[in-house]
């Protein structure tokens, strides 16, 4: 039976509706940005500040910022040596390790990694030579260590961080937490670094429709 005039208008101003909302769903979208801290010095007990990361801040016309996700990905190159000098067996472990921290712009803590590298050696009797070889020592060198972590910030005040032109600077640095146990002398040589994953989400922002839209619509419908 053929559609009533009134039942096909109402049927086509349900399908624009339903089009509508399918087209609000489908704009929901990601865009992201990468930037390094790049390979910093041996951390010799102490810390490391890197240059500033910086990214675009999120400034597409018509679209609306609802988060913003941030991947660290930290690592190490490590430079490890130890020697046993005691009269006696000993069993060697020393752990490597970085805090990677990154931040925001007025350095409160945005994430945190610790790449870790840990190495363990039987060594005999001291050999009579001080120098990281030979029976009673060991050497390694550019052993990698990696830890990541991410996070999404979502609260008013870190999207306008991240909203508007020009670039966005987040701070970084590195401290050494590096320890052993059961050598006699020992040299432990982290070196960190860093790849930064932004990513903002992000949808069209919502034009509100005219408030007789669903008025309009009740009363082509029966």
């Amino acid at each position: 039976m053929p559609l009533r005039p009134r039942s096909t208008r109402s049927l086509l101003a349900l399908i624009v509706l339903s089009l509508g909302l399918i087209a609000t769903e489908a704009g929901a979208a990601t865009v992201s940005h990468t930037a390094v801290f790049p390979l910093g010095p041996y951390l010799n007990g102490g810390s490391h500040t890197f240059p500033p990361a910086a990214f675009p801040r999120f400034n597409l016309a018509g679209e609306c910022l609802e988060s913003v996700c941030i991947r660290l990905d930290g690592g190490t190159l490590c430079d490890i040596g130890f020697e046993n000098y005691q009269l006696f067996p000993v069993r060697v472990t020393v752990t490597a390790l970085a805090t990677i921290t990154l931040q925001r712009p007025d350095t409160s803590p945005i994430l945190m990694v610790q790449p870790t590298v840990v190495v363990s050696d039987s060594l005999p009797v001291y050999d009579g030579v001080l120098d990281y070889a030979g029976p009673s020592g060991r050497s390694y060198f550019s052993l990698p260590g990696a830890d990541a972590d991410s996070t999404c910030l979502t609260t008013t005040g870190d999207l306008a961080l991240f909203a508007g032109a020009g670039t966005i600077n987040l701070p970084g640095f590195a401290t050494d937490g590096s320890f052993q146990v059961g050598a006699s002398s020992w040299a432990i040589g982290p070196r960190p670094y860093a790849n930064i994953t932004v990513t903002y989400h992000y949808r069209n922002c919502i034009v509100p429709t005219a408030p007789t839209t669903w008025s309009r619509i009740k009363g082509l419908v029966h």
